[in-house]
């Protein structure tokens, strides 16, 4: 299994206990500037461990240092961008509504590290499904038609909706769009999407070459259980046994990784 989106960071104490989880690869996220050593730290200490720097969208309030991020990205040449995205519905703790403009501001400018460098990205969407398309819309019509390799393109090399909640129809827009679309994957946790009666129909619909698995999970030690809900979750939807889920998802989790 390939966990393509956790925040085991959070709970320091138990990151002793990578190695000794099945779960043979964890993408590790950075949510705001104070993370990136830790993240980067323990990606140089484990070999289970691909790192990712970002800005989370419930932190574009805070003064973000966006040329530091630029920083760890350069020296990582493993590294993803991430968590980045949007979010309409998240408060800060005096309750205040994350400015969506500067979220917008701050999304953009990662993306742009991003296609700089050329890292996938993975991306929040909460409560912002007509938004996010907007944006990949526009992002579709800026590109250049692609000859002979996509990666000519103004966009991340691939873009993984995490967790994923919007709707199938916006999943399907978003992989028809013409120049883009082929870099959409679609990520799932049951910590998440187990909350939706709608997943499985979700995941149904959604291209078996799309699909990615993950555990968004804070604590290194729920991790395996997690990863083995989300795979017994699709399974269930796709009709895979609970071995071809997790090899399905591991080649989708390297195509992704083709940067």
């Amino acid at each position: 299994m390939i966990d393509v989106h956790s925040h085991i960071i959070d709970t320091p104490n138990t990151l002793i206990g990578i190695n000794e989880l099945e779960t043979k690869k964890l993408f590790v996220m950075s949510t705001r500037n104070s993370d990136f050593s830790l993240v980067e730290s323990l990606a140089a200490k484990y070999n289970k461990i691909i790192p990712s720097f970002g800005i989370h969208p419930w932190f574009t309030n805070l003064e973000s240092n966006l040329n530091e991020l630029e920083e760890y990205v350069s020296r990582n040449p493993k590294a993803l961008v991430g968590e980045i995205g949007l979010d309409k519905i998240a408060t800060d703790t005096e309750g205040n509504v994350y400015d969506f403009d500067k979220q917008l501001e701050t999304f953009q400018k990662q993306i742009d590290i991003a296609v700089k460098y050329n890292r996938p990205v993975s991306v929040h969407c909460v409560h912002t499904p007509s938004e996010m398309l907007n944006y990949f819309t526009l992002l579709d019509k800026t590109c250049a038609k692609p000859k002979k390799s996509n990666l000519a393109l103004p966009c991340p090399p691939s873009i993984m909706m995490h967790s994923f909640t919007a709707s199938l129809e916006i999943a399907k827009q978003l992989i028809k769009l013409p120049r883009i679309g082929k870099r959409f994957y679609f990520s799932f946790s049951h910590f998440v999407n187990a909350r939706s009666p709608k997943t499985i129909d979700k995941i149904k619909g959604i291209p078996d070459n799309r699909i990615l698995i993950e555990s968004d999970i804070h604590d290194t030690v729920m991790v395996d259980d997690a990863m083995k809900k989300i795979v017994g979750l699709v399974s269930e939807a796709k009709g895979w046994t609970v071995e071809e889920t997790i090899q399905r998802t591991t080649s989708n989790t390297n195509e992704f990784l083709q940067f």
